[in-house]
C-alpha cells in the first residue's frame, strides 16, 4: 500500500524530529489530520488550529509540549482568542486547570465563586477598565462554570495551563508565575487508535472521504490495526543459478534492454542500505590486542569459552559482573548515561515493547538474530540481539558500537543505539530497511524470473566495494574482513 509506505516513516519540522500522526506536511496530508499541518518556513515547529498559533516545544515520541504562540512571555495579546484543541485527537495528558483570561473589564472586579483564584493583568488599560486571570486547580477545563462573570467585559478567553506548572495552593498566582507556565506549555497525548495501529506494523492517517481515522497496512487501510503485512522472517532459498532471476527495484523492474538507464541510483534501494545487515566483520586486531594485555597481566590467553573448559567453569552473565569485573570492556560506562559514543542507550523492556516481545524474527546470521520494531517515536528499526551474553560478545558488542557509531554512507544502515551491559541482553538498535537483503532479491521471495544484466550487477560491485572501502577507511580502527555475503 503506498500510503503505509508513504506515511510509516516520521518527518523533520524545523528544530522538531520524530514528527507523525496527527501532524502533516505538504506531500503528506493523509498521513495527518486537517486540523494539523505544520509550518516548517521558521527555527521553531508551528501549525494553526482556527486563528490560534501553536508552537511545537518538544516531541517525547508518545507525546507533545505545545505552546500557545500568542501567550509566550505575552499575558495581553492584541486579539485573543479561546484555544480548542480535539480532544478525539490530540487529548490532554493530564487535565488541564480552569483558566480563563478577562479583557477589557468594566466593573470594578469579577465575582468568581469560592475557591477560585484570580490576578489583575497589567494589559496597560487606560480607559478604567481592567483585565484579569482567573484558575481553580480543582476544576477542570470547562468554561461554562464561569460564563455569568463574564458579563461586564468585552472579552473572555478559555486557556488550558497546566496543573503542575501554575502552583496556586498558596493563593492568587503572580504575573511572572502565570507566564511561565504558559511558556512551559501544555502536554498532549496520542490517541489510543494510533498506538493501535503502530503496534500492529501499520501507519496512521486520515480519510478524507469518510473524515475519520485510518490504519494504513501493507496489504490496504483498515479502520483500526492491521491483521497482516507484518514483515516476517525472509528465507534464503537458493536456486540453480542466481542468473535465472531478474532485478526489481521499488515499483522500477529493469530488464536487460533497458538495464543500463540504471545508473548510480540503485544506490538508493536495497543493496547499499542492507551491506552491513549481510556482513560479517571479524574484529581480530581487537582481540589481539585485548589478547595481549591480557599476557602482559599476567593472564592466561586461552579463551576462558574454549572446549577444554569445563562447565563449571565457563563464567554466566552473574560472573562477568563479578569476578571478571577488571576484565570488562569500557562499555560498563553505558549505565552511567543516556548516551555511548553518540548513540542512544535503550532500556530492554523498551525494546521489548518495540518488537512485540521479539516475535517478529527478520533474519539470523553468525552472531545474532534480527528482529523487527516500531519506537515509540514511530521510528522503524531493525534490533539485533546477540545470540549469547558473554566476555567476548560484550567485546564484540562494544566494537560494532565503536566502528559504527559515527559512519554515514548511503551504503550503510545507521545505528540507533543500544542497551547496557547490565541489561538481561546485549541488543543493538539499527535502521530497518523495507526492500530486504540483496539475498532476498537474488535467490528469495522477492526474485523474479529473469536475469540481472549487467549493468546493475557492475553497479552492486562498485557499491559494495565503495561502502566496505568507506568502512576500513573510517575511524581509528583496524578492521580485518575476512567473510562478506548477501
Amino acid at each position: 500500500d503506498e500510503h503505509h509506505k508513504k506515511c510509516h516513516p516520521s518527518f523533520t519540522c524545523a528544530n522538531q524530529r520524530g514528527l507523525s500522526y496527527p501532524f502533516w506536511i505538504p506531500g503528506r496530508k493523509e498521513c495527518g489530520h486537517p486540523d494539523f499541518k505544520v509550518n516548517c518556513n521558521g527555527d521553531v515547529a508551528e501549525f494553526s488550529i482556527s486563528s490560534v498559533k501553536f508552537q511545537i516545544l518538544e516531541n517525547k515520541g508518545y507525546s507533545i509540549i505545545l505552546a500557545i504562540k500568542d501567550y509566550q512571555s505575552n499575558l495581553c495579546p492584541r486579539h485573543p482568542e479561546n484555544v480548542k484543541i480535539n480532544p478525539d485527537v490530540l487529548p490532554f495528558s493530564q487535565d488541564p486547570m480552569l483558566s480563563i483570561f478577562y479583557y477589557n473589564c468594566s466593573a470594578p472586579r469579577v465575582d468568581v465563586p469560592h475557591g477560585f483564584h484570580i490576578t489583575k493583568l497589567d494589559c496597560g488599560n487606560d480607559n478604567g477598565r481592567r483585565s484579569y486571570f482567573v484558575s481553580s486547580a480543582s476544576h477542570s477545563w470547562d468554561r461554562a462554570i464561569l460564563e455569568n462573570s463574564s458579563a461586564s467585559c468585552e472579552r473572555n478567553v478559555s486557556i488550558p495551563v497546566s496543573r503542575y506548572a501554575l502552583s496556586i495552593e498558596d493563593g492568587n498566582p503572580t504575573l511572572e508565575a502565570i507566564e511561565k507556565a504558559l511558556n512551559k506549555g501544555i502536554e498532549v497525548m496520542f490517541t489510543t487508535e494510533c498506538w493501535e495501529c503502530k503496534k500492529s506494523y501499520g501507519s496512521c492517517g486520515y480519510n478524507d472521504s469518510s473524515r475519520a481515522f485510518v490504519c494504513y497496512c501493507v496489504d490496504g487501510p483498515s479502520n483500526h490495526t492491521c491483521d497482516s503485512g507484518i514483515p516476517k522472517k525472509r528465507p534464503y532459498r537458493p536456486t540453480k543459478s542466481a542468473l535465472t532471476h531478474k532485478q526489481k527495484l521499488g515499483n522500477l523492474t529493469t530488464p536487460l534492454s533497458s538495464c543500463s538507464s540504471l545508473g548510480i541510483g540503485f544506490a538508493g534501494g536495497f543493496l547499499g542500505a542492507t551491506l552491513l545487515a549481510g556482513a560479517v566483520l571479524c574484529f581480530i586486531w581487537r582481540r589481539k590486542k585485548l589478547a595481549a594485555q591480557n599476557t602482559s597481566k599476567g593472564l592466561s590467553t586461552t579463551s576462558p569459552y574454549s572446549s577444554s573448559n569445563t562447565m563449571s567453569n565457563t563464567p554466566t552473565s552473574t560472573t562477568i559482573s563479578g569476578s571478571n569485573h577488571s576484565l570488562m570492556p569500557s562499555i560498563s560506562n553505558l549505565a552511567n548515561g543516556s548516551v555511548y559514543f553518540g548513540v542512544q542507550v535503550f532500556s530492554y523492556e523498551e525494546l521489548e515493547e518495540a518488537t512485540a516481545n521479539f516475535s517478529r524474527e527478520l533474519g539470523d546470521g553468525g552472531f545474532g538474530t534480527v528482529y523487527y520494531g516500531i519506537l515509540k517515536d514511530g521510528r522503524a528499526v531493525a534490533v539485533k540481539r546477540l545470540f549469547e551474553r558473554s566476555l567476548r560478545r560484550v567485546e564484540q558488542f562494544k566494537n560494532e558500537i565503536d566502528i559504527l557509531r559515527n559512519l554515514k554512507h548511503p551504503n550503510l544502515v545507521i545505528l540507533y543505539g543500544c542497551t547496557t551491559r547490565h541489561s538481561r541482553e546485549l541488543l543493538l538498535v539499527y535502521e530497518y530497511i523495507s526492500n530486504g537483503t540483496l539475498a532476498d532479491h537474488l535467490h528469495g521471495d522477492q526474485a523474479q524470473s529473469r536475469p540481472i544484466c549487467w549493468p546493475a550487477r557492475l553497479n552492486i560491485a562498485i557499491e559494495t566495494a565503495n561502502a566496505l572501502s568507506y568502512l576500513h577507511a573510517s575511524g581509528n580502527t583496524q578492521i580485518e574482513q575476512t567473510n562478506t555475503n548477501t
